[in-house]
């Protein structure tokens, strides 16, 4: 295989799952450099890098507070935790939660975890792509260049979450990874990619 740019990654497009990217050089997104041209069977794409995917993270984020608020208005009446008060959610007594423990704070915890599963999962195996990764024009990619399907996608987004419960280290990964991949992309064997530039 050839060499390629931290924004360019070159993927096997013949077999299923046997595709990898290959690539050592280290030089920024906007050089470009001869490199030896890669066999006919790779599919040369366009990864998407750090910023592009916090942004898109930040408008899946707008997007699932409000259901994460209306799940723990929903816990809050059925258990009477009194985490939101007549003034909305009452950040004192989500910390009260977390100090105190117990049934109520494993119920939200766990209610958050299998939201944001939810979303990650059923977005990805039904579209290949989270909301915000579409308004970026991103998708999500297996190694042999295909959309992933539904275990790949609940790998994914399994991933995600102890990419998130490494205190956000496997995200941050995308910024140093020549691949621009993250822990879950690896651990999925994903790529998040742009449309190819005509």
């Amino acid at each position: 295989m050839g060499k390629m740019s931290s924004d360019h990654a070159p993927i096997r497009s013949n077999s299923a799952d046997a595709a990898t990217a290959d690539g050592n050089d280290r030089f920024s997104n906007h050089q470009t450099r001869s490199a030896a041209l890669p066999p006919a069977n790779t599919l040369r794409v366009r990864v998407v890098g750090f910023w592009r995917r916090f942004l898109a993270g930040l408008v899946d984020l707008v997007l699932v507070v409000p259901v994460l608020a209306l799940s723990f208005y929903i816990v809050n009446s059925i258990t009477d935790l009194s985490i939101i008060g007549n003034g909305g959610l009452r950040p004192e007594a989500l910390l009260e939660l977390v100090l105190r423990g117990g049934p109520g704070f494993y119920s939200v915890v766990v209610l958050t975890i299998l939201i944001l599963w939810l979303y990650d999962f059923f977005f990805i195996a039904l579209r290949g792509s989270t909301p915000g990764l579409q308004l970026i024009k991103a998708r999500i990619i297996d190694t042999s260049g295909a959309p992933p399907h539904w275990a790949r996608a609940a790998l994914r987004a399994s991933a995600w979450l102890l990419s998130v419960f490494l205190l956000f280290l496997g995200l941050l990964w995308v910024a140093f990874d020549r691949e621009k991949r993250g822990l879950h992309d690896r651990l999925a064997g994903t790529y998040v990619i742009l449309p190819p530039i005509d």
